[in-house]
């Protein structure tokens, strides 16, 4: 629910990959040499920090949290 942009913007940031939107072969090959799950935590960490920021966060946050949580429980089986 964050969109696209933040999605691809987050992933480079993780893997440390030059932050430009685009997921190309030089994020793709920067994925591969990371631990998939130390990608997803900090993933998750960044959408945390986002949903934290919200100015709506005391109407959905509860709930954007909760979403966020099975995401991690359910991808860690």
């Amino acid at each position: 629910n964050q969109g696209v942009s933040f999605s691809s913007k987050t992933l480079q940031k993780v893997v440390g990959a030059k932050v430009d939107g685009q997921i190309g072969p030089k994020t793709l090959s920067k994925t591969l040499l990371m631990d998939d799950e130390e990608i997803l935590i900090q993933f998750l960490d960044f959408r945390l920090v986002r949903y934290f920021k919200n100015e709506n966060f005391d109407i959905y946050g509860m709930g954007w949290v909760r979403r966020l949580l099975m995401i991690s429980s359910e991808t860690r089986r």
